[in-house]
């Protein structure tokens, strides 16, 4: 039986240079990462009344919760992504190690924003979905 993860964020890594080189986002509280096929129905006179389906399309998602963290260059270029182009290449690490995995993408930055309360920590979030193919590999 393989143990669960426990007790650890991961790492979250940004690249604002085509995918060439990448930081770790600071202050990161939680990260959220979901990967999903659509179906096509194929279903034809043979099924018996059963659905039959095949898989379409890929695509992944990803969201950060993050204290905000002033002067922490990540976040601040990618409120300037936001403004500016709508894109970064990411990559996610739902642990750190060499040879742990991790899943490299080019992404749509679609939603950020800040919760800033009076005498408390701000938190900043962002979210996106991947636009071409991910790549899974290890840590090195």
């Amino acid at each position: 039986m393989a143990n669960p993860i426990k007790g650890s964020v991961g790492e979250i890594l940004f690249s604002f240079d085509g995918g060439t080189t990448y930081t770790a986002m600071g202050g990161v509280k939680s990260i959220s990462f979901d990967y999903a096929d659509d179906e096509i129905m194929t279903t034809d006179f043979d099924s018996n009344n059963f659905k039959e389906r095949i898989a379409g399309d890929r695509e992944a998602s990803f969201s950060v919760d993050a204290n905000y963290e002033e002067g922490d260059d990540v976040q601040d270029d990618l409120l300037a992504e936001m403004v500016d182009t709508n894109l970064a290449h990411v990559r996610i690490r739902p642990q750190v190690g060499t040879g742990k995995l991790q899943y490299t993408m080019q992404v749509l930055l679609d939603a950020s924003g800040f919760v800033l309360p009076e005498n408390d920590a701000s938190s900043f979030t962002i979210s996106g979905k991947s636009t071409g193919a991910i790549t899974r590999s290890t840590q090195s």
